[in-house]
């Protein structure tokens, strides 16, 4: 069974004007962003390219509604 990707799954906040929607936008933007599911990758990526704390707690925020989405 084929689980949506983090990446792929954030678009959906794409047109959001909110944290999330920004998150949604940079990681849209960013052409090396990982296709993982894994919360511990991601979050090594987006502390390896300097991400800031807001975009560290949003991401955590983000990545439980993902998880619950893709039971």
């Amino acid at each position: 069974m084929y689980k949506m990707s983090f990446k792929t799954w954030s678009k959906k906040f794409l047109n959001e004007n909110s944290p999330m929607g920004d998150l949604a936008r940079d990681i849209k933007q960013d052409t090396n962003f990982p296709s993982y599911r894994c919360k511990k990758h991601i979050a090594e990526y987006l502390c390896d390219n300097h991400a800031c704390d807001a975009a560290l707690k949003v991401f955590d925020k983000m990545y439980e509604e993902y998880k619950n989405a893709i039971k």
